[in-house]
């Protein structure tokens, strides 16, 4: 039971034996976040035969801000989708910056969003919603890809013990920062990783603004609060991985946590 009431049944992993797929898909997209999610729903939409991949079970959670901007909706609008009261989105009407320095006084910029559809919705609600859209959980299989073979266009499987094969004639990865499946690179991207924390807070009013804070010991990271209903606060920091140690050291000594 979520924070909302809402109740969500935990989808149990079953056999792939159970699980009926077909040995080749005009398109296999692998990873049921929002991206996987909505691209099935697009192929849906289309008539494209396809099959969605995710190796964990619903209902699943990330680490998120739990922010849905406009453009959000306007893919929902063209997919003729539509939120309900009690499918977990929250209004919010402001959004504030505050930029903060060790040696100048802090800046502050707000744009009021009142007029926009600007929303927040926990990312496990949020997952679970797209998965209810569409026809989705009939085109989705519980899986692990554990290869990509692109030169013969098939991709290698596992589930619950069993290995299998599943052809394609295009391949969409919609994986986020999971980079194990794709080829090997001779650039180095450790700069560009980042750590993240998050918690949901209980608050005695939440309000209807996100917040940002962005300070010399993060960047370029910051700190969010961003309300996800009138007495839940997601708050969180995502800074970068480069000297993580010695700035996370540098801004509880300065008193930030």
């Amino acid at each position: 039971q979520t924070s909302y009431g809402k109740q969500l049944q935990r989808v149990e992993i079953v056999n792939t034996s159970e699980q009926k797929h077909k040995a080749s898909y005009e398109l296999v997209i692998v990873g049921a976040g929002p991206a996987g999610l909505t691209a099935s729903l697009y192929a849906q939409k289309f008539g494209i035969d396809h099959v969605l991949i995710e190796k964990n079970c619903f209902p699943k959670d990330k680490i998120c801000g739990d922010g849905l901007a406009p453009l959000v909706f306007n893919i929902l609008d063209e997919l003729n989708i539509e939120i309900g009261n009690d499918d977990g989105f929250y209004k919010i009407n402001e959004v504030e910056f505050k930029f903060s320095s060790n040696d100048t006084e802090p800046a502050y910029s707000s744009n009021n969003v009142s007029n926009s559809r600007t929303f927040n919705c926990k990312r496990l609600l949020f997952d679970e919603f797209l998965k209810e859209q569409g026809e989705n959980g009939k085109h989705l299989l519980t899986a692990e890809v554990t290869a990509i073979d692109a030169e013969n266009n098939f991709i290698q499987c596992q589930s619950d013990g069993q290995h299998f094969q599943i052809k394609f004639k295009f391949l969409l990865l919609c994986t986020g920062s999971g980079r194990s499946l794709l080829p090997a690179s001779e650039e180095d991207y450790s700069e560009n990783l980042a750590l993240a924390s998050r918690a949901y807070v209980e608050v005695e009013s939440a309000g209807r603004k996100n917040f940002f804070e962005f300070f010399d010991e993060v960047a370029p990271g910051y700190l969010w609060t961003f309300p996800v209903s009138e007495t839940i606060l997601n708050t969180g920091v995502y800074i970068s991985s480069k000297n993580f140690t010695s700035r996370t050291n540098s801004a509880c000594d300065n008193g930030r946590t």
